[in-house]
Parts: structure tokens; C-alpha cells; sequence
């Protein structure tokens, strides 16, 4: 870590140069303390050693599970090819769920960390402990309460948080998303806060409130697209 820092401080002296046009030199400005601040929070995690999160939060031994209908056994670590279904999870450790798309995942109580990969026109309502990965989904509603979130390659989605350390995100590789108001979105491909992202917008507490008031009425799995039809055409 300290090598690192030390060749960030070096990075800085030399990044910018006089001639370079301002916004070059404010968009490197603005990249390298996004970088910083992310390098003194892994820190102060390693430190703390509240969790450890090492890339993408995945277990060491995995067993698979073609999910159904019924709840998670408390064994099962991985989880995957829902379709068409409602998920729920109560877990006391480390979960992945892989491909996933028409269905609503939802956590019974808090886990301690989860991994989300590969879903479309879904809905995950998801409390847990530590952090929460999720890339590669599209055309979706996610509910997160968590302790650290980071999101990769999310296209034409709603990101509602309802809790996460800092009130802060990172996202990477996203476009088309609605974040809650009142969340810091720390993109890696626009990492400026003087010019407005064009990589998300703003979603206002008022319509926060609509989305999570349809995905509580959810009760059956032909709810799931009427809800997704509804929020994400309208609101997209």
C-alpha cells in the first residue's frame, strides 16, 4: 500500500503540465484523488479488517445450485440460471449468483456479502452486512442496503440505496442509470464532478418511493415483468 501511494504522489507531480487544456488537467485531478481516496479506504478496511474484499467478492469453494421456487438452503454458496422466478436468500455466508433474468431476488435477512452477475429485466432487493458486487446487468431495479456497493457494466437500470457507508458508490463501465438522490456516485469513467455525468442521472425521493412501493407489492412471478415494464419504460 505504501508503494502505491508513493507512486500515486509521483503520478500527481507529473501529471499535468501548463500548456495541457484545463479541463484535461481538471479531469486528471479529479481521477487521481478518486484514486487516493479509494487507496485510503482499502486501508483503512485492511486495517480494521471488518471485511475483506479482494476484486470481486467471491468464495473460495463454491457449490453450485439450479435454483427454484423454494428458498436457498443455508449450504448453498452458488446459485445459478434463474429464470422466470422468485429467489429468496437467507444465507450466514459468502453468495454468487449467476444468470439471472425475469425474476425478483431478495435477501430474507442480512448476509454477509453477495455477488451478482449476468442479469436482465430483474428486481433484487438485497440487504447485506458487507459489500455487494454486481456487473453485466441491464434493464433492471436493484435495491441495495449494504456496507460498500460497486457496480460494473450496468446499462438501462434503477440503483435505489437505501443505506451504504459514506452515502457513496462506485460504478464502472455504466450508462443509463438512475441512482437515489442523496448517494456520491464515484465513477471510474468520469471521475470530473464539475461537469454532469453522462453516465447517470439523478432519481428524486418521490419516485424512489413509487419504485419501492411496486416492488413490495410483488407476490408472484408475473408481477416481476409489470413492475419492470412499468418503472423502467417510464422512468427510461
Amino acid at each position: 500500500m505504501h508503494k502505491i501511494q508513493v507512486e500515486l504522489d509521483e503520478i500527481s507531480k507529473n501529471s499535468t503540465t501548463p500548456d495541457q487544456p484545463s479541463y484535461i488537467q481538471k479531469l486528471t485531478t479529479d481521477k487521481l484523488k478518486i484514486l487516493n481516496n479509494l487507496l485510503q479506504s482499502k486501508q483503512n478496511q485492511l486495517s480494521k479488517r471488518r471485511f475483506e474484499f479482494k476484486g470481486e467478492p467471491v468464495a473460495p469453494v463454491l457449490k453450485s445450485l439450479v435454483a427454484n421456487d423454494q428458498n436457498v438452503d443455508d449450504t448453498s454458496k452458488s446459485i445459478q440460471k434463474i429464470n422466470n422466478q422468485i429467489l429468496e436468500i437467507s444465507l450466514n455466508e459468502h453468495i454468487v449468483v449467476d444468470c439471472f433474468s425475469n425474476s425478483y431476488v431478495q435477501t430474507t435477512n442480512e448476509i454477509p456479502s453477495i455477488h451478482l452477475k449476468g442479469g436482465d429485466r430483474s428486481i433484487c432487493k438485497l440487504t447485506v452486512q458487507g459489500p455487494v458486487f454486481i456487473h453485466d446487468v441491464r434493464n433492471s431495479i436493484l435495491v441495495l442496503s449494504c456496507h460498500q456497493a460497486r457496480l460494473h457494466n450496468i446499462h438501462n437500470s434503477l440503483v435505489i440505496i437505501q443505506s451504504v457507508q459514506n452515502n457513496r458508490i462506485i460504478i464502472e463501465n455504466c450508462n443509463q442509470i438512475k441512482v437515489s438522490s442523496g448517494i456520491e456516485v464515484d465513477d471510474f469513467n468520469f471521475p470530473t464532478k464539475e461537469i454532469k455525468n453522462p453516465h447517470f442521472e439523478v432519481l428524486m425521493r418521490d419516485v424512489s418511493d413509487e419504485v419501492l412501493n411496486g416492488v413490495r407489492r410483488i407476490a408472484q412471478t408475473s408481477d416481476i415483468a409489470t413492475v419492470i415494464n412499468k418503472y423502467i419504460d417510464v422512468y427510461h
